[in-house]
């Protein structure tokens, strides 16, 4: 029975991924109010009772691939954070700058400008952002340690920064250029680091 169970699990979980991997397909070539149930289902190849059985409507299935996109850019921010190998002093500039390169992405663009309307504005912002906090605290704690921030409470930073962040990424989404509102943003973000102390040093301001 275990065993039943278990692979009933792991093929309902490969039906999701399925739906998942589709609807981010068409949701970003064709924008939310482009892409219908069908489109989906049959993109994915699964039935339309597969897609109800996971996700309650279109819009609960929206809701899941903008969560996994901010977990895959979360960790796609953590690994290239760590490749470059930056001093701890240099972590959360140069998290942020990936930030805003990723931001940039045709596909995530799309989302940008999509999902406020979508899910609201407070919701997308808590999915794409609540992870990005996490990342921020991590890097101020370095800060604090190397004794350019003094020690506090690091949420109420990391919160103003993230809403800071979410301003440049709903720009750059939005934007006709986004190499130069990338530029921008990224100007007034390290000037803001610099204000809280934070470590901006040369080559900060240099183009990607």
């Amino acid at each position: 029975m275990n065993v039943k169970r278990s692979k009933l699990e792991e093929q309902s979980e490969r039906t999701r991924q399925r739906l998942l991997r589709a609807a981010r397909w068409l949701f970003v070539r064709h924008g939310y109010d482009g892409t219908s149930t069908e489109d989906i289902v049959t993109r994915a190849g699964v039935t339309r009772g597969a897609l109800y059985y996971q996700f309650e409507d279109k819009r609960a299935l929206y809701r899941a691939v903008c969560d996994a996109l901010a977990q895959e850019t979360a960790e796609r921010i953590a690994s290239e954070t760590m490749e470059r190998d930056p001093r701890e002093e240099e972590e959360l500039r140069v998290g942020i700058e990936l930030c805003l390169d990723l931001y940039r992405d045709p596909g995530l663009r799309r989302i940008l400008v999509d999902a406020p309307a979508v899910l609201g504005a407070a919701e997308f912002q808590e999915i794409q952002m609540s992870r990005a906090r996490a990342l921020l605290v991590h890097a101020l704690e370095h800060q604090v340690e190397a004794g350019r921030i003094p020690d506090q409470p690091l949420e109420p930073i990391a919160r103003l920064l993230t809403g800071a962040i979410w301003e440049a990424a709903t720009s750059i989404g939005a934007a006709e250029d986004p190499e130069a509102t990338r530029a921008a943003y990224h100007r007034a973000l390290m000037q803001l680091l610099a204000g809280f102390g934070a470590s901006v040093d040369a080559g900060s301001d240099a183009e990607p």
